[in-house]
């Protein structure tokens, strides 16, 4: 559903709720080009049913199992997708109530609400490219779980960005998980959300610059080979910058240079 829809003068009518998800059961036209009302029941009660405006819903895919009366219809869409529908519903109340508290944390939700809106349909219009979109569902989790935080909800453990399965990871790993999603949700501000004062407070921070010397490639494996080059965060136990590959001979020798060492 891409919009609401509420009306007490049409008969059997079906109300709707931005973002909830309904099942199609009839098209009516009013001509022979042009879908104009649908007929069928909102997935959060399918007991009732009604007639509604074709322009207020986007169809999608959807898979159907055990076809029959009883059959059960599940739509296609991608977790992080569904996950930000559901936290933008659940938000809107917490939302109101900081309004009405007259909390100065109500302008700062209210930013992420719009960028988790924008995020969303980026996502769903499939224009991105596989690295974009999994960098920019990076930033919604991180903002859903600052939210998260500072509404005092549940946080949700995660693996790359994904729910956590705790049949299937250990105790361990599943604190350092929490962990984690403790520091996401904290600072006064998430992780992509930055207000003009804050980026001219840090620039010049956190600034870098690396210098690695390779001296000499002590293996000799009796064949041409690559040696990649990363930096390993030891605390978060991953990579975290792109890997540089250096190409040597079955001697030991860089290839391309005639010197012993070799500056990146």
């Amino acid at each position: 559903v891409v919009a609401s829809f509420s009306s007490s003068t049409i008969q059997q009518s079906l109300s709707l709720e931005f973002g909830e998800t309904v099942h199609i059961r009839e098209e009516y036209w009013s001509n022979e080009k042009t879908v104009t009302w649908l007929r069928g029941c909102s997935f959060n009660n399918k007991s009732k049913k009604g007639i509604f405006p074709a322009s207020y819903v986007h169809t999608k895919e959807f898979t159907v199992e055990n076809e029959g009366p009883c059959e059960i219809v599940s739509p296609v869409e991608d977790a992080i997708v569904k996950e930000v529908s559901f936290v933008l519903r659940e938000w809107n109340g917490q939302w109101k109530s900081l309004f009405v508290y007259r909390k100065s944390l109500f302008h700062t939700i209210l930013l992420v609400m719009g960028e988790l809106c924008k995020f969303r349909a980026t996502i769903v219009s499939n224009t991105l490219t596989k690295e974009h979109a999994e960098e920019m569902k990076h930033q919604a989790v991180t903002m859903i779980d600052w939210g998260n935080g500072q509404l005092g909800m549940d946080l949700v453990p995660r693996v790359d960005y994904q729910q956590a399965d705790p049949d299937s990871v250990s105790a361990v790993e599943m604190f350092r998980i929490h962990e984690r999603s403790v520091r996401n949700c904290q600072g006064a501000y998430p992780d992509g959300i930055v207000t003009i004062t804050e980026r001219e407070k840090h620039q010049g921070e956190a600034i870098h610059h690396l210098l690695v010397s390779l001296y000499s490639f002590a293996c000799s494996v009796g064949d041409n080979s690559e040696v990649l080059l990363s930096l390993y965060d030891s605390k978060d136990g991953k990579f975290i910058s792109e890997k540089f590959v250096m190409y040597f001979t079955k001697d030991g020798q860089r290839e391309g240079s005639d010197k012993n060492s070799s500056t990146i």
